[in-house]
């Protein structure tokens, strides 16, 4: 399974040869570059101190030659003197040869003699760039390059071409040293060889060392392979329990699901059982009130006992509390069966709001309660159901009087700042309730436990009825509460948003927006 140790020394290697490859070519490089770089400014010295001393004398005798003469000068009188001259200037130097050419490109002289009047195709690349007057030179090896003895030999060379200049920079010839530099390429040769040794001894130092790491990593890696096959069996036998779990809690899921759906028929059951029973409860309350109303108002003859009149006003009474009752029952009843609908118009919110207040007025004035309204100078349209957005109001408004102590204050405020979009609140200082016990307060029939709340009598159906009736509208209602400190509601239709007041609208007393009027 685990091979490190014969990955390693193949890829070390392949990295050693590489590297040490990499490393000797690049000095080997930089090495000839710096003898081609040292040698073409020796070389151009040279040419230039020979173009100096012998191109004068030599000038005219170059000018007047004519390329289909060329083989002729190797015997002229010009061709030996110039031999001599050269000889006697290059005598000690590391040049082996010297060749001129015309500014034609023809060579009209040698060291060697038999080279003069060569094809132009031998050597036209070599001088182009001289021609334009360019200083070049190149780095070469010939194996059987022909000494100056005549002898051929393995040399190093670099091969120089200077341009002779006249006084308007025209190319009159081209002076071409060879200069010998093999002793100097021995030398970087024998230092590269010494850096391979240097660099392989490293590299064999650095290779046990790692190779010493590596062997006992690989067994290492071998004792962990094999824990890690033993926790696989155990992961294995782990998953096979996990796989019964989960096969019971599937069972157990599609257990509850059966009872959800038995529980949402059921639920189904018991709202359309209330909506019928409230339609059935309707009839003879209807009547109770009504005969109620006829024998309390005497229409038919006094009745002759007060006794009887204050019996017949409690039975009235009651039968209206009880009608109340079974339509929020009913209201409920339709709504979880899904079958309460909308009656959309643009109602004026502000006189929803006065009527509702009309209706309730009495109540908070006989509690000693002080009820007013806060709303902005312009009307505030809306696409509602009217009836139950006055429910809503009506649900609110009467919770915020029933808990609130004589001597108390109930506030109705309203705004909006774009189009379609409403906010109601109704806050008052009353009796409150602590934060948690919010979500109780909205649950159907639900009562907020304490010793004050319990004071005042109630099914806990108006709050869950508002909040039922702003969720078909789309809307939002938040309550905002604590103890002793009274509560706000706020509803929220459409698109709105709250208003740029420096105080927090929510707390009871609180001044309403600016422009307000004062409804009530």
């Amino acid at each position: 399974m685990f091979n490190l140790q014969r990955y390693f020394s193949l890829t070390s290697a392949v990295v050693v040869v590489i590297a040490t490859i990499a490393v000797i070519t690049l000095y080997r490089q930089i090495a000839i570059d710096d003898i081609v770089e040292s040698a073409e400014i020796e070389n151009t010295g040279l040419a230039q101190s020979f173009a100096d001393q012998i191109w004068p004398a030599f000038a005219s005798h170059f000018a007047s030659v004519d390329g289909a003469g060329l083989e002729g000068l190797r015997t002229s009188v010009e061709t030996t003197a110039l031999q001599i001259s050269l000889e006697s200037l290059t005598r000690g130097l590391p040049v082996l040869k010297v060749r001129i050419y015309t500014a034609a490109g023809d060579l009209a002289f040698s060291t060697a003699i038999d080279e003069i009047g060569a094809s132009k195709a031998a050597h036209e690349g070599a001088i182009s760039e001289a021609l334009s007057g360019t200083v070049s030179s190149a780095f070469l090896r010939r194996e059987d390059y022909i000494m100056p003895s005549g002898n051929p030999e393995d040399r190093y060379l670099v091969e120089t071409q200077l341009p002779i200049l006249g006084e308007d920079n025209e190319v009159l010839g081209i002076f071409e040293l060879h200069t010998d530099v093999t002793d100097l390429m021995v030398r970087i040769l024998e230092t590269i060889s010494g850096m391979v040794i240097a660099i392989l001894l490293a590299f064999v130092s650095l290779y046990g060392a790692l190779f010493l790491i590596v062997r006992r990593a690989d067994g290492i890696m071998k004792e962990q392979y094999q824990d890690l096959l033993r926790s696989r069996e155990s992961i294995q036998a782990r998953n096979h329990e996990l796989q019964e779990e989960i096969t019971e809690r599937i069972r157990v899921e599609k257990a509850l699901i059966s009872a959800n759906e038995a529980a949402e028929v059921a639920s189904k059951a018991k709202s359309e059982f209330l909506a019928n029973m409230s339609h059935e409860l309707r009839t003879p309350l209807n009547a109770v009130i009504g005969f109620s109303e006829t024998i309390e108002q005497e229409i038919l003859g006094p009745i002759g006992n007060e006794k009887y009149t204050d019996y017949i006003r409690d039975i009235g009474g009651a039968g209206r509390h009880l009608l109340a009752i079974i339509n929020d029952i009913l209201d409920l009843s339709k709504i979880d069966a899904g079958e309460e609908e909308l009656d959309e118009s643009d109602i004026e919110v502000g006189e929803n709001i006065s009527s509702c207040m009309a209706l309730v007025r009495n109540w908070a004035e006989k509690a000693g309660i002080t009820l007013k309204a806060e709303m902005p100078e312009e009307p505030i349209e809306i696409r509602a159901d009217a009836r139950k957005f006055r429910q809503i109001l009506l649900n609110l408004v009467s919770n915020a009087i029933k808990f609130t102590p004589s001597g108390g204050a109930v506030k109705i405020m309203a705004w909006s700042s774009t189009p379609g979009g409403c906010v109601v609140q109704v806050s008052d200082n009353g009796i409150g309730m602590s934060p948690a016990d919010i979500p109780k307060a909205l649950a159907v029939f639900g009562q907020v436990d304490s010793s004050l709340a319990r004071q005042f009598e109630g099914t806990g159906l108006g709050l869950p009825l508002a909040k039922r009736f702003a969720d078909l509208h789309g809307a939002t209602l938040d309550i905002e509460s604590s103890l002793c400190a009274g509560t706000t509601v706020t509803v929220r239709f459409g698109a709105c948003i709250e208003p740029p007041l420096e105080e927090e609208t929510l707390a009871p007393g609180n001044q309403a927006p600016d422009k307000a009027r004062l409804v009530g």
